[in-house]
């Protein structure tokens, strides 16, 4: 079992399974949903803090399958095609 920030999990049990490590992973965080408000779709710090957080972690991804330390299969292991 992996315990992580829900926004890490995927690249850690990404690459636990390219280790052929069989892992499950609990999200240690996670924000609640809200209903959607007209304010919501404007540019605030808070959105600017989260875009920033999820092009850290594709860029984390990118960097761990180019480098060959997980494969296409390992973030996405349902499918069978380990491109």
């Amino acid at each position: 079992v992996v315990a992580t920030d829900f926004q890490h999990l995927p690249r850690m049990l990404a690459s636990l399974s390219a280790q052929n490590v069989q892992a499950r992973g609990i999200a240690t965080s996670r924000s609640t949903p809200h209903s959607l408000r007209p304010k919501d779709f404007l540019p605030n710090v808070s959105s600017y803090s989260k875009i920033n957080y999820l092009i850290h972690e594709v860029i984390g991804l990118l960097y761990y399958r180019y480098s060959g330390y997980i494969s296409f299969s390992d973030i996405f292991p349902e499918t069978e095609r380990g491109i």
